[in-house]
């Protein structure tokens, strides 16, 4: 997401979920293709905290997109202030519990699954 209009929009129109690190704002609408933005606001910190706050925001999105449905979803994950200070694994796990919560989750990590098949 790039233009200030779908933020408005998703901001306007979505539901938001708060967590300690990051708060999820969430617009879900049959006709939409999955999009993210990633905020990180002056609160943060300085350019080089807000930086390393998106950072960890897009590679938490980019390891668990899977989770999100292709279609009819926009996302926005905006850091806290304990974002800039916080461990990539962290960021990961709370969007996983924001993700379930907003209840836009496309189901189980696809890549924990075993097969029972080999295993026997």
């Amino acid at each position: 997401m790039r233009s200030s209009r779908e933020f408005q929009r998703v901001f306007r129109s979505g539901r938001s979920f708060p967590g300690r690190l990051i708060v999820l704002h969430v617009l879900t609408e049959p006709g939409l293709v999955r999009r993210a933005g990633f905020v990180a606001g002056r609160k943060v910190g300085g350019a080089v905290r807000r930086n390393r706050a998106k950072r960890l925001l897009r590679e938490a999105y980019r390891c668990q997109k899977h989770r999100v449905p292709p279609l009819g979803v926009h996302l926005i994950l905006v850091a806290r202030t304990s974002c800039a200070g916080a461990g990539e694994r962290d960021v990961e796990s709370e969007l996983i519990v924001l993700l379930d919560r907003a209840d836009v989750a496309a189901g189980p990590d696809p890549r924990n699954e075993t097969d029972d098949d080999h295993n026997a």
